[in-house]
């Protein structure tokens, strides 16, 4: 028995990789990384139940059984270039920042 996977199964698998590369990226960028910040926004606009909510649930506990977890999350996310690296970006935006004052 040969093992077929028709387009939209593809396109779905996909979309999943997507979906999760960019709750990845808000969590880390839009939420600071604080997952119990973004379930208390979900449940607080009646979305405790959504797709988000379970990726972030299951997300938590993988957290809480690998401490540095988050840490290699904000790593890969800075690494995929989608946004600059948060402490290259928090430099930008502070003229001056991260120069010598003595020498420009």
């Amino acid at each position: 028995m040969a093992f077929s996977v028709t387009t939209s199964q593809m396109m779905n698998t996909q979309a999943l990789g997507l979906t999760d590369f960019l709750r990845y990226h808000a969590l880390v960028r839009v939420f600071n990384g604080n997952i119990s910040l973004w379930l208390h926004i979900l449940r607080n606009t009646s979305r405790e139940d959504s797709e988000d909510a379970r990726f972030l649930r299951w997300l938590q506990q993988r957290c809480a059984d690998e401490p540095n977890l988050l840490q290699k999350i904000r790593d890969r996310v800075d690494e995929s270039g989608l946004w600059p690296p948060e402490r290259r970006r928090a430099a930008e935006q502070v003229p001056g920042h991260g120069r010598d004052p003595e020498n420009g």
